[in-house]
């Protein structure tokens, strides 16, 4: 069965609930089918193998938790995910120690001196309201988003001008306030590291 983006016109309730239909008639008939989208949430939620396509060409090929853990290209990375991937400017020394916004990453690249992009998911930064650490990035809040289960914060880190997004339960979300300032820190080895031609670097180890 071929499918070009056939719930593009239904309403957002409606959309929802005919992603289970389709996914329950595809598990019942054992059939192939090939669904072309631009919702990133269908084709997570639908697939068993995902292409993601820019400009003709397959830039990943995989399952989908596998393109969102370890996205092989940074256009990928920043298409996969939503709130998108929070990407800041970084570079690596001549040993690949990285740094990013004043912090190391505590980790190396095989390559030597380049610049790069660090890349980590909201969900994969740690709210720290308490102080910060030589492995923290300042943080003031500029925005609270509310999502019910789930609060995003809001703001941009070491004074710089690139925004920044952290996860946040909502119950430490709510003491917190537009203007507040705080620390957010990458948890341990999930930042992931972009070449500028937007290859994937890999970290020594993993």
């Amino acid at each position: 069965f071929l499918f070009d983006e056939p719930l593009s016109n239904l309403d957002a309730a409606l959309r929802v609930h005919m992603r289970s239909e389709l996914a329950e008639l595809h598990h019942s008939l054992k059939t192939t089918f090939i669904y072309v989208t631009h919702d990133q949430a269908e084709a997570l939620t639908m697939s068993d193998r995902m292409a993601v396509m820019m400009e003709g060409d397959i830039l990943q090929l995989g399952a989908p938790d596998e393109i969102y853990r370890d996205p092989a290209d940074r256009r990928v990375a920043e298409f996969i995910g939503s709130p998108r991937i929070n990407m800041l400017d970084g570079e690596a020394d001549a040993e690949g120690r990285v740094v990013a916004h004043g912090i190391h990453l505590k980790r190396k690249l095989s390559g030597g001196r380049q610049s790069l992009s660090v890349g980590v998911r909201p969900e994969h930064l740690d709210v720290l309201t308490g102080g910060g650490d030589d492995g923290s990035w300042a943080f003031r809040v500029s925005h609270k988003e509310n999502l019910g289960s789930d609060y995003f914060l809001h703001g941009h880190v070491n004074g710089g001008g690139q925004r920044v997004i952290a996860r946040a339960a909502p119950e430490l979300a709510a003491a917190l306030s537009v203007g507040a300032d705080i620390h957010v820190r990458p948890k341990p080895g999930t930042a992931m590291a972009f070449a500028a031609d937007h290859r994937r670097l890999r970290f020594r180890g993993g």
